[in-house]
Parts: C-alpha cells; structure tokens; sequence
C-alpha cells in the first residue's frame, strides 16, 4: 500500500453491525492515517520531515510510529509532498545552498589534511 501524505485514512476498515441469532453484534472502526505531522529547518539549512502513521480505533488513536528524513540544501525533495516541497523552496535560497556547500568542501579538506 502506498503511504499517504495529505493526512486522509490510508486504510479503513468501517464498522460493520450484524444481527446473530437474535443479537446485534458491532465491529468498531480501525483506520490507518500517514501524514507528514513535523518539518523542521536546522541551522545549517537542512530540512527534517517526519512522517507519521497512526492507527485510530473509532477515531482515537491506539498507535504510532515515525519514519524521519533529513534533506541537505539543493537535494532531490521531488519525491516529498508539496508542503515539504514548498518550505524547501522557501527556505533553500542560493546564499544557503552555496554556503553549505563550502561547509561541506571546507569539512573535506580538514579530513584529508588530517591523513
């Protein structure tokens, strides 16, 4: 099953009522929701996503877990959805790009200096 972003159930399961010899019997609703729920920008310009998923039990939720991601400036974010998309693009200006960069190079250098 494919994740899902936009925070919209993922994969539901609807309550179902049933009469058995005369009783009601009901099932209660279980739904699966990802959606990315944190973007944080650090100090050197790096985008951190995490995603969520949360399994609900008639709309509570009963249980979640977290995948994070953390995007360098000028990195491929076009797999991301649009919101993360969107602050990348605000926040990644060629000064923050090409100032990491020499961070980088400069960091590079120290460790082959070191050798």
């Amino acid at each position: 099953m494919k994740s899902r972003h936009d925070g919209q159930p993922s994969d539901c399961h609807r309550r179902i009522t049933y009469i058995n010899s005369g009783k009601i019997i009901q099932f209660q609703i279980f739904e699966k929701i990802v959606v990315i729920d944190k973007i944080e920008i650090v100090e050197s310009g790096a985008i951190q996503v995490r995603e969520a998923t949360r399994i609900l039990k008639d709309g509570e939720i009963i249980a979640q877990t977290f995948h994070r991601w953390s995007f360098a400036p000028g990195s491929d974010i076009s797999a991301m959805p649009i919101n993360v998309q969107s602050v990348a693009k605000a926040v990644w200006t060629d000064d923050v790009i090409s100032s990491y960069k020499d961070k980088i190079a400069l960091m590079e250098g120290n460790l082959n200096s070191d050798r």
